[in-house]
């Protein structure tokens, strides 16, 4: 049903925020343009444009290190119309690989990758001091390359195990990655060069949902290549004497030609690799159904009087309901592990949905040895909920989960948002994210434009990189302002929004220690100094339940 004072327009872009995007959101100017071309095909008024990019204060916008250019994100829907493209490819790799001690070019190309890094183009985002040496140990090279347009795409090396994949591309293409970084514009170097490419789809033995892309680092090098790193969580054994993995990634070999959403083609890489080899050292624990103690109860007369007593049934009676665990998979390998949960959901009285699975975040993980883990990546929040683990001890022999509760008749006055001063992060302050976990700061930096510094996580601190601890830097910085057009019917309103600047959060899968950046677009380092404090959310409450703790032994992988 149409909204009051809709217009065709409003249909359209109803009809465009609904499409399934990439790894990131269209931005608004994309929008603009998309929408634009699609009300021209329909034959409808173009919406009203939107002048772009004013900066408000005194300070220019900081010089780009390289001629920039801003990416246009393609919708999943326009890189199918792509498929038919001819590709070349000029090298295959094995036919049966096996995961081997090896240099990974990834990690050898780079600079110095720590958080004090100042532009993330030219080094990794995160820091990955656990990672690198057990990925290198536990490798097979490839050396498959596939050119489109002038753009050629290598799969330099897989590492895969029974708890996921690690995917290592090189792209050579100076001229579509120029394309990307000359166009003006206040987003970080490599928010635009996320533009060049997308690596979501995938699958293993044609099961298009036994991997999920949950982490991806990239940098160029000091040739002007770009080197890729993608992190991929598996929910369900990978079997077979040969396993079969396809790797569909998309690359933009021209984004401003003639074409709204770029030129994207496809770069599909196939690899088969020894399955004796992938599941060597691997650990798994029983997957099923669990009881831990967790109910929900639907009462309707809670809901009386809200607003929704036309959905309620007179006769609707209150229900208590058990929530389990619905666990997947949980296996761990040489580098880290995943536990993958379903989270179901039942609706009641057309509008209460009620979550009928326990999420991987609600547990206390430990091994049998008291070993804490840690949940470092996450990929899903929905149905199908992926987390990455570090490893247990070697010395483990089973897994325990115990369920985290809250009070919460007490949770809103157990709530709160606490302040740490910049002096306190330097020094590396302890931010408890709850009463039973946090993090530690620490190689506080600021660098340029940036702010950047690692979370040590302690404790129960799986909402992993949920954690968001924002810079109390009102009247303080330069923000970019932007101007756009509000329309409700015939009418229209401009409005002025203002950007500070983008977060963002990387981690090492084999140690749980979270990369996180601050990255100013129009702020100079002496402002960025002249930030006082953070803020961030505590909630306290929480206990551990002991008596519904799940212990699931580990088992070998044959």
């Amino acid at each position: 049903m149409k909204a009051p004072h809709s217009t065709p327009q409003d249909a359209i872009r109803r009809e465009l925020g609904a499409l399934p995007m990439p790894d990131r959101p269209l931005t608004d100017d994309q929008t603009r343009r998309i929408l634009a071309r699609a009300c021209e095909k329909a034959g409808l008024p173009a919406p009203a444009p939107a002048p772009r990019q004013t900066v408000r204060a005194v300070h220019a916008l900081p010089k780009a290190r390289r001629a920039r250019r801003k990416a246009v994100r393609t919708l999943a829907v326009a890189a199918a119309a792509v498929c038919a493209c001819t590709a070349t490819v000029f090298a295959a790799g094995p036919a049966l690989l096996k995961m081997l001690r090896g240099e990974i070019s990834f990690f050898a190309a780079a600079p110095a990758s720590t958080a004090e890094t100042a532009d993330p183009l030219e080094a990794p985002r995160g820091s990955y001091a656990g990672t690198q040496p057990q990925l290198e140990a536990y490798n097979a090279a490839v050396g498959q390359s596939i050119e489109h347009g002038g753009v050629t795409m290598t799969l330099d090396n897989v590492a895969m195990d029974v708890s996921g994949l690690d995917a290592f591309f090189t792209v050579q293409g100076n001229e579509a990655i120029e394309d990307l970084l000359h166009r003006e514009g206040y987003e970080p170097d490599w928010e635009k060069v996320g533009g060049l490419f997308n690596l979501l789809y995938t699958s293993v033995n044609g099961d298009e949902n036994a991997l999920y892309n949950d982490q991806n680092d990239y940098y160029l090098d000091e040739n002007g290549r770009l080197k890729i790193w993608a992190h991929y969580l598996l929910n369900t054994l990978p079997e077979g004497d040969e396993i079969t993995v396809e790797l569909k990634a998309q690359c933009n070999v021209g984004p401003e030609k003639d074409s709204l959403y770029g030129d994207w083609q496809p770069f599909t890489f196939t690899v088969s690799l020894d399955g004796a080899s992938v599941r060597a050292g691997g650990r798994v624990a029983q997957a099923g159904e669990y009881d831990v103690g967790y109910t929900e109860t639907i009462d309707p007369d809670a809901y009386r009087g809200l607003g929704y007593d036309a959905q309620i049934p007179e006769d609707a009676q209150a229900e208590t309901i058990n929530i389990p665990l619905r666990l997947d998979y949980l296996a761990f390998g040489p580098v880290s592990g995943t536990i993958a949960a379903r989270v179901p959901n039942q609706e009641y009285w057309d509008y209460l949905v009620v979550d009928e699975g326990r999420s991987p975040d609600a547990f206390y993980i430990t091994d049998d040895t008291g070993k804490v883990l840690y949940s470092s990546c996450a990929a899903g929040y929905g149905v199908d909920q992926r987390r990455n683990l570090t490893a247990p001890d070697p010395a483990a022999t089973a897994i325990v989960l115990t369920p985290v509760k809250l009070d919460w008749e007490n949770a809103e006055a157990n709530a709160e948002e606490r302040t740490v001063t910049m002096e306190e992060m330097k020094n590396g302050a302890k931010i408890e994210s709850s009463n039973l976990g946090g993090y530690t700061v620490q190689n506080f930096a600021i660098e340029d434009h940036a702010i950047t510094y690692e979370l040590v996580p302690y404790g129960w601190a799986s909402a992993a990189m949920a954690l968001n601890i924002i810079p109390n830097d009102d009247d303080v910085i330069t923000m970019v302002a932007e101007t756009a057009e509000l329309l409700n019917g015939e009418e229209s309103q401009t409005v002025t929004l203002y950007h500070s600047g983008l977060m963002t959060e990387t981690a090492d899968p084999a140690t749980g220690i979270i990369t996180v950046r601050h990255d100013y677009y129009a702020a100079t380092r002496e402002e960025i100094e002249r930030i006082p404090s953070f803020r961030y959310y505590y909630q306290g409450g929480y206990t551990l339940d002991t008596a519904h703790a799940l212990t699931l032994p580990l088992t070998a992988v044959e």
